[in-house]
């Protein structure tokens, strides 16, 4: 994986020690005081059984901030990020049934006139073992602009 953001570099490498020797980490296994400095821009994400939604459980102050409105406690197709919607949920659902850490990078620009570039990883999780049923996020802003 290519992730060039620092702080989401230090995120994947949390993610891999959490493993422990496993397949995947469980959402147990994530400790927040364990990265108060990355707490703002990671997001946990819920998955539905059948793959087709995708539910935040919560988001962090940066995320909101950047976002430019609540996150948390909102479905991914109940947010406006521009034609990049359905591309984000393909990549949830790819991340869920793989099991495969990925990154992927955005520049859009919302309805509001703000232009924004960010990097992005995504970090599957189980409660379980092997079934995906949560994803730990990790944004990293690239450029923010109004246009």
């Amino acid at each position: 994986m290519d992730i060039t953001h620092p702080h989401l570099r230090d995120l994947h490498g949390y993610w891999q020690r959490k493993k422990a020797g496993r397949r995947l980490p469980a959402r147990a296994d994530v400790e927040p005081s364990e990265i108060p400095r990355l707490l703002p821009w990671i997001a946990l994400v819920e998955i539905t059984e059948d793959l087709q939604r995708f539910f935040f459980r919560l988001a962090g102050t940066k995320i909101e901030t950047f976002y430019g409105a609540k996150v948390s406690g909102r479905w991914l197709d109940e947010l406006d990020f521009s034609e990049h919607n359905a591309a984000i949920a393909a990549q949830y659902a790819e991340a869920a049934q793989s099991g495969e850490p990925s990154v992927a990078r955005f520049a859009f620009t919302k309805q509001d006139g703000r232009h924004l570039e960010y990097e992005r990883v995504l970090l599957p999780l189980s409660s379980g073992g092997d079934k995906v049923d949560m994803l730990l996020i990790g944004y990293g802003l690239v450029t923010s602009y109004q246009t």
